[in-house]
């Protein structure tokens, strides 16, 4: 049904008008009745659609459905997925106007009734935070998810206990938003777990004072913290690492890192790395502002030893 198209086991929706989903799937499925209503993949780029709105896709599954260049798209309501939640492994939404209007326009929950998602995309939308509670069990915990990329959008603040049902998350990229602060209950996981797990806070807004102690103190995994790109770009303002912060995450398991390129080697709020070889060697990549390397022992000599 124009402008969808059904190509072996994919549906694609694209065009410039709106259209209505929920009576183009309505029809779909009356059509495949007696057939197969499972399908690999949904792809929508069509870029006149406003909103997905409650069960919008009947009794039609997927494993995987990618919504790109949608760039009109504003609302996807929290029960949009039914009927298909239960099936699907992958969600990638990329290119749109998604914003979250909660209690009932949530993505944050509509993911949350997804039991066996895998891998969770949403990048260059306007969502402006992940809140409290964002990732809950509320159709059987998500064992499966590994891989959160919600980078690129328009997120300012990181609510409590956001990811704390997450237990077999590997990566975690929160990188190219409007991050300025990091609160003690951010990143807070129920469960510890050997599991490493890669939080990535690059190009964000963040500087040596936006982090509240404890900030990283219930990770309960080993976790490496990328604060820096390995390239040109540099937003995050991180000139000096307060013991109060990091000197806890640190200890707290030897295989966590923080991955930050350059510091400034004259500010004694980072004297404590110097003076603790064990700490240094967690900290990848460093060097001094000056270019100067970090163990250069001219370095920090105005501190007290």
């Amino acid at each position: 049904m124009r402008p969808c198209f059904c190509d072996a086991d994919i549906i694609s929706c694209g065009g410039t008008q709106n259209i209505d989903l929920n009576y183009i799937f309505h029809k779909i499925s009356f059509e495949l009745r007696n057939g197969n209503n499972h399908f690999k993949e949904f792809k929508l780029n069509n870029t006149g659609i406003s909103e997905l709105k409650e069960s919008t896709f009947e009794d039609i599954t997927f494993e995987s459905i990618r919504i790109e260049e949608a760039l009109n798209l504003s609302i996807i309501h929290k029960n949009a997925f039914n009927g298909t939640n239960i099936h699907l492994k992958e969600l990638y939404i990329s290119n749109t106007s998604l914003k979250n209007f909660p209690p009932n326009d949530d993505i944050f929950t509509a993911i949350s009734l997804m039991p066996n998602i895998e891998s969770v995309r949403i990048t260059n939308s306007l969502i402006e935070e992940i809140p409290d509670n964002a990732f809950r069990s509320l159709n059987d915990q998500q064992k499966n998810l590994t891989k959160l990329s919600l980078f690129g959008n328009k997120i300012k603040r990181i609510g409590n206990n956001a990811f704390e049902y997450l237990t077999s998350l590997k990566r975690l990229e929160l990188y190219s938003n409007d991050i300025n602060h990091i609160s003690d209950k951010a990143f807070n996981f129920l469960r510890t777990s050997e599991k490493h797990l890669s939080v990535g806070l690059n190009d964000c807004l963040l500087n040596s004072s936006s982090f509240q102690v404890g900030a990283f103190d219930h990770l309960k995994r080993p976790t490496i913290i990328y604060f820096d790109f390995s390239g040109d770009i540099k937003v995050n303002k991180i000139t000096f690492l307060d013991q109060h912060v990091f000197q806890s995450f640190l200890n707290n398991n030897d295989k966590n890192e923080i991955v930050l390129t350059t510091i400034d080697c004259n500010d004694c709020r980072s004297f404590w790395l110097f003076n603790n070889q064990k700490f240094s060697q967690q900290i990848t990549k460093l060097k001094c502002e000056s270019g100067k390397q970090f163990s250069q022992i001219d370095n920090f000599r105005n501190c007290s030893k």
